[in-house]
């Protein structure tokens, strides 16, 4: 079993995020990340994209669905992308992490990230 990965960073999305009514009024920045546990022997060997986990397929997945679906937590966003990600892709585990970019509080931050590691599910 190979630990060979595919690292994406900084997926940019306006989601439709926020526990109160006036936080999803406006979509609000995010950005998301992934870090793909998968076997990149055969795609570097044959030089062909068929072998090979498609970045721009997965990247515009991701964007899609955050951006056409509705959520009060960062959780739930990435657990939602994790799902989407390990039943779509060819992929051992996912990890996803999740920035509100510029959040509504009253302080300055940068950001507020959430990071989550999820295996794929083994048929019983």
């Amino acid at each position: 079993m190979t630990s060979d990965r595919i690292i994406i960073a900084g997926i940019q999305c306006a989601v439709n995020i926020g526990v109160e009514d006036w936080e999803r009024q406006n979509k609000q920045p995010c950005a998301i990340s992934l870090e793909l546990l998968c076997d990149l022997l055969t795609a570097g060997r044959s030089d062909n994209l068929a072998d090979a986990i498609d970045y721009a397929a997965l990247i515009n997945r991701v964007a899609d669905f955050a951006e056409t679906h509705s959520f009060h937590l960062l959780e739930r966003l990435a657990e939602d992308v994790s799902a989407l990600v390990l039943e779509n892709f060819p992929v051992r585990q996912v990890e996803v992490l999740v920035r509100k970019l510029s959040p509504p509080i009253n302080r300055p931050v940068d950001s507020i990230a959430i990071q989550i590691r999820r295996p794929v599910r083994e048929a019983s």
